[in-house]
């Protein structure tokens, strides 16, 4: 299962959006979903049919205008490559880390577990013709040509007629992005990604999960991360509680420009590459904020980093952060449900809360046309 939190920033007006939760599925002659949950050589699941908000080949009704999707990549581990047939361009306003500094034009992009990414489709001057939201991907497999295939089809757009609220400008500028300063970093740590054939585990840093105490990270601190794959598979990195940026992708490190670090924004998922002849390094630079008062940290509260290839993460590859305050030490305050700010939903664990700024993924103008 997989859906969303919608969040938006009120210092801007965009139109509302259409939720598009991308999946890749194996079915059963009745209809059910097929999966083995053995750990296999590859040690990921790859589905023969997308399914999109749960449907299968469903399509969405649109006007002649300008449509915001937001895009959400739902997949064990499948990478995809989104793309309109006909050529049709999308805008990139936006990634998980919210909107960019400046919108940009593509006609397909890769997309990994899990990513966000918003986009503006303009359907003007379309009126009455069909649209199809494809995986462009080399052989329908972005990161892997010796994978099993997806069928190709993800959601089909019908354009209706122009529609007055559709009519809008993109801003030149959507949010100004500060980039962070590698001068300032204070620490900065490396992790192989590798597969252990004797443990039969993945790790990071020659760590499985819960085999060590968790790493600790001073709060407020920049840090440096550079990931090192080892393995010949790509790996989607997703560090909780911190909003990164892409530093490097070259093995020998040299930075991004301003304007190529602007281009990928903030984000919290990072494709570190894998396979022959292609770059196996990724750095990332954060700063390690406290968390809201409403995230506030109970004792031994740790925040998670993994691989987002499900199956990778299910069988080690994560390992834990805290979070410290070097004056304070950590904090050593009772959170229960009694004192918990206005708005936040207790859990019944004594250090898992949620604060519901928006509902899950909700009914959608999405109809299936077949079943499979």
């Amino acid at each position: 299962l997989a859906g969303f939190y919608i969040i938006e920033d009120d210092d801007i007006e965009l139109p509302e959006a259409i939720p598009i939760v991308i999946q890749d599925r194996n079915f059963d002659d009745d209809g059910q979903f097929l999966y083995n949950p053995e750990f296999e050589a590859t040690g990921e699941f790859f589905g023969d049919e997308p399914i999109v908000n749960g449907k299968y080949k469903p399509f969405v009704n649109v006007p002649a205008g300008k449509v915001r999707l937001r895009l959400l990549n739902g997949c064990n581990a499948r990478f995809i490559r989104p793309g309109f047939s006909g050529g049709l361009q999308m805008t990139i306003i936006g990634t998980e880390g919210g909107l960019l500094e400046a919108p940009r034009s593509v006609g397909n992009f890769p997309f990994a577990p899990p990513e966000r990414m918003d986009v503006i489709v303009d359907f003007t001057g379309h009126a009455g013709e069909t649209f199809t939201l494809d995986n462009q991907g080399a052989g329908g497999n972005n990161d892997c040509a010796t994978c099993p295939l997806m069928n190709e089809e993800l959601v089909q757009f019908r354009v209706g007629d122009p529609s007055p609220e559709d009519d809008f400008e993109i801003p030149a500028i959507l949010r100004p992005m500060t980039l962070l300063n590698p001068a300032d970093a204070v620490v900065t740590r490396n992790f192989d990604l590798n597969f252990n054939a004797v443990t039969n585990l993945w790790e990071i840093g020659g760590r499985s999960f819960n085999e060590n105490p968790p790493l600790q990270v001073n709060m407020n601190e920049i840090e440096i991360w550079h990931f090192n794959n080892v393995s010949v598979r790509p790996h989607p990195m997703h560090i909780h509680l911190i909003q990164g940026q892409v530093l490097s992708t070259s093995e020998d490190d040299t930075p991004l420009s301003d304007a190529e670090r602007k281009e990928r924004g903030t984000k919290e998922t990072f494709i570190v590459p894998g396979g022959p002849g292609a770059p196996k390094h990724l750095s990332v630079i954060a700063q390690f904020r406290s968390a809201s008062e409403f995230a506030a940290h109970c004792n031994d509260f740790s925040y998670v980093f993994h691989c987002h290839k499900l199956e990778h993460e299910d069988h080690g590859m994560m390992d834990e952060f805290e979070v410290i305050d070097p004056d304070n030490g950590n904090w050593h305050h009772e959170l229960g449900p009694d004192n918990l700010p206005a708005g936040t939903v207790w859990s019944g664990k004594p250090d898992v809360y949620h604060r519901y700024q928006a509902v899950l993924l909700p009914t959608l103008p999405i109809r299936p046309t077949v079943a499979p």
